[in-house]
């Protein structure tokens, strides 16, 4: 901040250095008044930076706290998500089976052979080759399933 003090007189040579236009040995007013100027604007631009620095300690531990509040609920929700993903799925699967047994109960007892028939297709095909499925029919419907087996 700059200081803005009255100039001392300049010397010259009709200038009388033992003559002062001083009335008292402390300060004028006016500098007095100057300097308690400046320390009050320096005291509020330090209070000001104090308290902007303060405030933003605050927030950012405000912020903080409730980015992990939101990351804490975030994961309940994913673990309540998971939860209910599980279960849905094992209602899934047991309606399914549920509805396969009723399914092939009937068709057992409509077309036996048709599928029995299907059964031994599908152990038959490609993705079963490594497995061998023994299947022993009743002799009264070993022809009518694999006529050409060696069953």
């Amino acid at each position: 901040m700059a200081s803005i003090m009255t100039q001392p007189a300049k010397f010259t040579f009709d200038l009388d250095l033992a003559k002062s236009t001083r009335t008292s040995k402390l300060m004028e007013q006016r500098d007095i008044d100057l300097l308690i100027s400046q320390a009050k604007e320096q005291g509020y631009a330090e209070g000001l930076a104090a308290g902007q620095t303060s405030i933003e300690s605050q927030t950012n531990q405000q912020i903080a706290a409730a980015a992990e509040q939101v990351a804490a609920q975030g994961q309940q929700f994913l673990n309540a998500l998971d939860n209910a993903q599980a279960h849905h799925l094992t209602t899934a699967t047991t309606l399914a089976a549920s509805v396969g047994k009723k399914l092939a109960t009937h068709l057992m007892d409509k077309f036996p052979l048709d599928e029995i028939d299907a059964l031994l297709k599908d152990c038959r095909a490609p993705r079963c080759a490594l497995q061998r499925p023994i299947v022993r029919p009743r002799e009264a419907n070993r022809r009518a399933i694999c006529p050409s087996s060696r069953i």
